[in-house]
């Protein structure tokens, strides 16, 4: 596994910092530190272990704003978990009119896990997996699909047939995990509201590390928090575990629907 970061640093420190003036990526803006040069560095080479000492040494502040990872087949392999991709929705079946909750205290509008999905028009499509909406609506799967989640018994996964006539196609409904992710999984938490149990903004590092002492062994499910830079479009993210991943290699899944990458348990 291999992870690239991109450091926030003010612009004003430019000068100082010649000697990684070719690792900068871009300029932007940032609320507290005003106009920043992004460095892009691969996690504990050379130059950024010299890096981020020197910012430490100097006290130069500045933001590890974003991480990327880039995993061969050995990372993907040998996962405990995944977080489960999914690359395909069907947008034109989406009822736009559906509202949005507003929470009692916050008053903000938020997402919530449908009950019971409408669809208004006949589904004709090949896929097996794909969404409501994409990005932050429920996820609908073929009738094969669904047989081979019940003939392996896949746990966690429970099906109800949509309001509107679509034969051949199941609601996929997902139970949520008890398991909390651990500090080094958020880049930012903003705003947090007791009632709802969300924040204005909450957005995460690409890896999830999950509290392993309240795993109950489901094969797949959603993750507690919601995720995104608004309520109203917060949605939840899709984690299985090496069986399920197993199961959709071998009965042939299209990886053009789906992809992984390891969460982990500690």
């Amino acid at each position: 596994m291999k992870c690239i970061q991109y450091i926030h640093v003010s612009k004003s420190y430019e000068n100082e910092l010649l000697d990684w003036k070719d690792f900068i990526s871009y300029e932007s803006e940032d609320v507290k530190l005003g106009k920043v040069i992004a460095f892009k560095l691969i996690e504990d080479t050379e130059k950024y272990n010299h890096l981020i000492k020197y910012l430490n040494i100097n006290k130069i502040e500045y933001l590890i704003f974003r991480k990327d990872y880039k995993f061969n087949k050995k990372d993907i392999e040998n996962a405990q978990i995944y977080y489960l991709h999914l690359y395909k929705s069907i947008e034109q079946y989406f009822d736009h009119f559906t509202e949005r909750e507003s929470c009692m205290k916050c008053h903000k509008k938020i997402n919530t896990l449908t009950k019971k999905v409408y669809l208004d028009k006949k589904i004709i499509t090949k896929f097996d997996i794909f969404t409501h909406y994409f990005g932050y609506e429920e996820i609908i799967v073929s009738e094969k699909l669904k047989n081979i989640f019940e003939k392996e018994k896949v746990a966690g996964a429970s099906f109800e047939p949509f309001l509107g006539e679509n034969e051949g196609y199941y609601h996929l409904k997902l139970e949520e995990t008890k398991m909390d992710l651990t500090e080094q999984s958020f880049s930012v938490k903003d705003g947090y509201c007791e009632v709802c149990k969300r924040y204005d903004t909450l957005l995460i590092y690409p890896l999830f590390y999950f509290n392993k002492s309240l795993y109950d062994n489901l094969d797949i499910f959603y993750t507690k928090e919601w995720f995104g830079d608004e309520k109203k479009t917060q949605g939840k993210s899709i984690i299985i575990s090496k069986k399920l991943y197993m199961i959709l290699k071998q009965n042939s899944i299209s990886n053009a629907e789906w992809s992984v990458h390891p969460a982990f348990l500690i």
